[in-house]
């Protein structure tokens, strides 16, 4: 069973031998990361759901930004998830991390024309305050991790950590376009009430995931792609 850190967590491809836009996706060939971009607009959401008042939007954005690109910035340049990608077979892949010693394992799946991978093995991570079903991460995910208990690992004065066992999932596209690429959701909360208000993940949005923000709460988005290259 393996650790996932609170911090990467938020959190391989099913290869091909056709040739598309003049590439190949290859078997037994490592994909590393290679750059990183902004996709779509900076967004900000309240439970009823998205706010388009310009003054409001322009109000977050300038505080987020720079937060934003600096997380960016960390996710591209420092070892963490989906430091590499490697495609064994069809249905199966690798991802390394640069201080692993093992690769991790996965199965992959075509899910509404974007590739799931799923660990084939159990790990364990940790939130911060509320059980990790009950996270942002979780119920804005699309394509949602496989979590089977949680429970509390420490609670002093009232302030809880919780574990979780999960089976990992990520998600990735374009594989059949001649590149890889990840999508990442950045997010801040407010009112920021703990020092994990801000977090990135790889998944993609769901649809309705503002309904489950707190009455109250405020959260901003802005979504990135990390791009691989051979």
């Amino acid at each position: 069973m393996k650790w996932i850190p609170l911090a990467l967590l938020t959190c391989l491809l099913l290869p091909s031998c056709l040739k598309e836009s003049g590439e190949l996706l290859s078997y037994n060939k490592t994909y590393y990361k290679s750059s990183i971009n902004k996709t779509g607009n900076f967004r900000v959401f309240v439970t009823a759901g998205e706010i388009k008042g310009a003054a409001i939007v322009s109000r977050f954005q300038n505080k987020d930004t720079a937060l934003f690109q600096n997380y960016a910035n960390y996710l591209l340049n420092n070892s963490g998830n989906l430091d590499s990608l490697i495609f064994t077979s069809p249905g199966h892949a690798q991802i390394k991390y640069q201080y692993a010693s093992d690769p991790y394992l996965y199965t992959t799946e075509t899910v509404n024309g974007k590739t799931v991978m799923t660990s084939t093995s159990t790990s364990r991570g940790q939130n911060y305050m509320n059980p990790y079903t009950q996270s942002f991460p979780y119920y804005a995910s699309a394509y949602k991790q496989e979590v089977s208990d949680e429970f509390i690992l420490s609670s002093t004065v009232g302030v809880y950590f919780f574990g979780y066992n999960f089976v990992e999932k990520h998600v990735l596209e374009n594989i059949f376009l001649g590149k890889i690429t990840a999508n990442y959701i950045f997010f801040k909360e407010y009112p920021e009430v703990n020092y994990i208000s801000t977090i990135y993940f790889n998944n993609m949005l769901q649809s309705s995931f503002y309904s489950r923000i707190p009455a109250g709460d405020t959260v901003s988005i802005q979504e990135y792609q990390l791009n691989f290259t051979k």
